[in-house]
């Protein structure tokens, strides 16, 4: 109580302590912390080797015994040679005559005489409904 004699009451009601924290009792919180931070590693270690050896066991199933060995790519073994016999294939459609649907009466005919076809014809006129108009 000596410690609150010297200190003004207009300090006290600011909230100024008269007296000072113990030594011993932060001594003791800090040690305190320790011991509880180093238990709490004991618990983790303690409890990472009963999981550990939870799982030191064999395979539990026949996928997990299965090695997986993924399957190579699917890459072109020529890539050029695959080309042109695209390329080719597709000319050959573009240039020749050929049927479409024989039932149905459809034909192909090469790109550059169904444009000179188109050029002197002109667009095939279509009623109201197949263009899409009301």
């Amino acid at each position: 109580m000596a410690d609150r004699d010297r200190v003004s009451d207009r300090a006290l009601e600011q909230g100024f302590e008269p007296t000072d924290v113990s030594p011993a009792r932060v001594a003791l919180f800090g040690v305190g912390t320790l011991v509880t931070i180093a238990l709490a590693g004991l618990l983790l270690w303690w409890l990472v080797g009963i999981f550990a050896g939870l799982t030191e066991h064999g395979p539990a199933s026949w996928i997990e015994r299965t090695e997986l060995v993924p399957q190579p790519p699917q890459l072109q073994r020529q890539p050029t040679d695959e080309l042109e016999l695209y390329m080719a294939r597709e000319r050959g459609i573009l240039t020749t005559y050929g049927w479409v649907d024989r039932d149905a009466g459809l034909v192909r005919v090469p790109i550059d005489e169904a444009m000179s076809l188109l050029a002197e014809r002109g667009w095939p006129e279509q009623d109201g409904a197949e263009r899409g108009e009301p």
